[in-house]
């Protein structure tokens, strides 16, 4: 919808007699009875509108007059008319019974340029002898077409018309549906374009005309003759729905207005409240309060209806629906700690509920519900304190039952809070350089290991144990790399590196330089075994890798990489140097596996190669002995939600625990004593583990376990 303000003054510059009125149609809440019959039962009382504007200046109208009101809701538009003429009894026969009223619409304030009607525009005629209103068609004044069909709004539902007179007057009333008016054009029901002209018919020709906005009649065929209508809504409003609960009497919720309304208003709560929930509320000073204590945990919603009557007597009615917010029972200073505090910092103070001051009169403990993390918090007297040192990169919330006594027990959510950690290692990416190498030569790329994500650091040459060549060396960002030429000595330079993160904390390692004639890639690489049973747990041990080098004393490194018979790399892992299992082997399914494997030197160098796995078939009567282990163990709870596993060994057998992750890593080994073993976990994520118990023969069974 286009800017009125805009649209209009625009309008004023292109055509200087044309004047826009702007009025404002009141939201009526009671529609009239359309008898024709101005009365205050009906929605009639604001201030009349008169049509002051002529047409014809030169004859006279002192005897001729006439004013409106136009109302809406949400569905209609309403309008009355009044009409005064006091030529009844002339010379003509048909004094006032021609007499009529004319109502100009356009729904849509989009104005064209040529001001020609479009859809949403209508002119309506209602003549006082027929008693009755007809929507004309008529043309355009441009495009010379017919734009309606003639008495399509009177017949539309809804539509309603009334006439009455006393000889001297007439008064006329309207009701016109919206959506009948609206018929295509682009309304917001905020606006409309309007005007009305009232005829003095005296016999078969019109001596006097009067207008609201324009003084000329060619509203017919050009709608910038019309002025603005702005349609006012207006309800009840509150200013805020919620209250806590055991908030004392007379606390306040909200302040009551009407809506688009400056005019005050007296607001009562409506005495047919069927729920019976406005007993519960008050209304003080145009104010919603409370008339009691409200519980959270008895009832959460309150549904009121509220009255509301204007100064011109016009009456509102709204429902609310009051929500009751939920109050802990039990109230702390605070509900966050810090990671990384130790065992012991405070949490947070026990406070009273309805002053906040620290809470002496009654005594708290911890509940120790297994679905909470009641190990991880004491009671000091009524102070909260930690057991525990957080890690937020491992878990950020947890939650307690706290007891006041032995009657009120809350529940009570704790934050941990992000601090900075500091970094934990530092990694050189090469440390073999071969003879020869000269001033500013790189040796390697520096990185750190810390837990905190999107960390930059610095690095640093660090006087400390192992920095005897320190002054060989330089550092530019994160490069290592020679200070100067040198003639190489020794076959090792040790050199101290410190790292620092943006907050200033810090970790220092020394790396042993390792130089070399030339850095030989390579040559082949040995696997010490190449076959492995069936049925043995993730993780299982292949064969041990080793590299043939030239360069005697250079280090290697081993990865799975992509090649030729790399068909099977994903059903094995690599650890060091050591070739382990990533999935349980069956003969019966497959009996032989193929892996690519290379060797890296500390100079980069790299050497590939192939290998085939043999799975070795095994009796399954072995089955039947992991059921046997079944039968001496107990596991419990399951899931785990407190960090702590229980085992129970209930026979004096040689059993090894393994505590395996979904990627077939062996986080936690331990070997089972005869009784209870209480298997502390409380450091690993949530998630889904296996437990493998594996006998010294070798026979093994798994179970799953969950860890929230």
């Amino acid at each position: 919808m286009k800017n009125f303000l805009f649209l209009f003054f625009l309008l004023i510059s292109l055509f200087g007699s044309l004047y826009a009125q702007v009025l404002v149609a009141p939201f009526s809440v009671k529609p009239p009875l359309c008898d024709g019959i101005i009365d205050s039962s009906d929605c009639w009382n604001t201030t009349w509108i008169p049509l002051d504007k002529i047409k014809d200046s030169s004859t006279s109208h002192n005897d001729y007059f006439a004013q409106f009101q136009m109302k809406h809701n949400a569905d209609y538009i309403f309008i009355a008319v009044k009409v005064q003429d006091a030529t009844v009894g002339g010379s003509h026969v048909n004094t006032f019974d021609n007499d009529c009223s004319e109502l100009y619409f356009s729904m849509d304030t989009t104005t064209l340029e040529n001001g020609a009607y479009f859809d949403g525009c209508w002119q309506l005629r209602a003549q006082r002898v027929k008693k009755e209103a007809r929507v004309l068609g008529y043309l355009d004044g441009y495009s010379s077409q017919y734009k309606f069909n003639i008495d399509s709004l009177a017949k539309s539902d809804g539509f309603e018309f009334g006439t009455t007179d006393n000889g001297k007057e007439y008064t006329q009333e309207f009701i016109l549906p919206k959506t009948a008016l609206v018929s295509g054009a682009n309304f917001d029901d905020k606006y409309i374009r309007f005007d009305i002209e009232v005829s003095d018919n005296d016999g078969n020709y019109r001596t006097g005309q009067r207008f609201w906005n324009s003084n000329t009649d060619l509203q017919w065929s050009n709608t910038k003759f019309l002025g603005i209508v702005k349609l006012e809504h207006i309800q009840i409003e509150l200013s805020a729905l919620e209250v806590e609960e055991n908030a004392p009497a007379n606390t306040v919720i909200g302040t009551l207005s009407l809506s688009g309304d400056d005019v005050p208003a007296v607001f009562t709560l409506n005495s047919t409240d069927s729920l019976n929930d406005n007993s519960h509320f008050a209304i003080v000073n145009n104010q919603l309060v409370t008339n009691g204590g409200f519980d959270y945990e008895s009832k959460k919603n309150y549904l009121i209806e509220v009255t509301g009557v204007d100064e011109n007597n016009i009456t509102y009615t709204r429902k609310f629906e009051i929500k009751v917010t939920n109050r802990p029972e039990i109230q702390l200073s605070s509900y966050s700690v810090n990671e990384n505090e130790e065992v012991g910092a405070l949490v947070g103070n026990v406070l009273d509920i309805f002053d906040g001051v620290l809470d002496s009169a009654y005594t708290y403990s911890i509940v120790q519900d297994e679905n909470t993390d009641y190990n991880s918090f004491y009671v000091d007297k009524n102070s909260l304190r930690t057991n525990e040192k957080f890690n937020y990169e491992i878990k950020k919330k947890y939650s307690i039952l706290l007891q006041r006594d032995s009657t009120i027990i809350d529940a009570i959510n704790f934050e941990i809070n992000d601090t900075n950690d500091p970094p934990t290692d530092v990694l050189l990416s090469n440390s073999l350089v071969s003879v020869g190498s000269g001033k500013q030569t790189l040796i390697g790329i520096l990185s750190s290991v810390d837990e905190d994500v999107d960390e930059t650091f610095t690095y640093s040459l660090s006087p400390d144990d192992g920095d005897f060549y320190n002054d060989k060396f330089a550092i530019d960002g994160n490069k290592l790399h020679f200070s100067a030429d040198f003639d190489f000595i020794n076959a090792t330079y040790q050199v101290r590196i410190q790292t620092e993160d943006h907050a200033g904390m810090t970790f220092s390692k020394s790396f042993t330089i390792q130089v070399t004639t030339v850095n030989n890639a390579p040559t082949n690489i040995k696997l010490s075994k190449s076959v492995i049973d069936e049925n043995m747990p993730v993780g299982s041990f292949v064969g041990r890798l080793s590299s043939i080098d030239a360069n005697l004393d250079d280090s290697h490194t081993y990865s799975l990489v992509t090649g030729d018979l790399d068909t099977n790399n994903e059903s094995f892992k690599i650890q060091g140097d050591s070739l382990v299992s990533n999935t349980v082997f069956d003969f019966e399914k497959q009996s032989v596996y193929s892996v690519r494997i290379q060797t890296n030197d500390r100079g980069g160098k790299t050497f590939s190669k192939a290998f085939l796995i043999s799975i070795n078939n095994q009796d399954e009567v072995s089955v039947d002995f992991s059921r046997e282990i079944e039968q001496l163990l107990k596991v419990y709870p399951n899931p785990v939600n407190n960090g702590n596993l229980n085992v129970e060994l209930l026979a004096d057998e040689d059993i090894q625990l393994d505590v395996i992750n979904a990627l077939g890593e062996i986080l936690v080994q331990t070997k089972l004593n005869v009784g209870k073993n209480r298997i502390n976990i409380g450091q690993l994520s949530k998630g889904i583990y296996v437990l493998n118990f594996k006998k010294a023969n070798g026979v093994s069974f798994q179970q799953k376990i969950s860890k929230l």
